[in-house]
């Protein structure tokens, strides 16, 4: 009996390569889509973190018990004359 041994360097068949670039293609166009998602919710995310700190930046100093006016000087201060 012949055993037919199939050669090692004979590589792969073009109907393969296509089928594997076809599959590749197929799992890389749904995960676009889901990729754009993750991403959009990560913004979201940081945008609200951002804002946060923003609030506490602005309790810490003091500034919405001002109604938003930002300190000025001390009325002897403003009363002198610029030379």
């Amino acid at each position: 009996m012949k055993r037919h041994k199939k050669r090692i360097d004979q590589g792969f068949t073009l109907i393969e390569l296509l089928v594997v670039i076809t599959i590749i293609a197929i799992l890389a166009s749904a995960a676009v889509p889901t990729f754009s998602i993750v991403q959009d919710k990560a913004n979201q995310a940081a945008s609200v973190g951002n804002a946060r700190q923003i609030i506490a930046a602005d309790i810490r100093t003091g500034t919405r018990r001002m109604n938003h006016r930002t300190p000025t000087m001390p009325s002897e201060f403003s009363s002198r004359k610029a030379f």
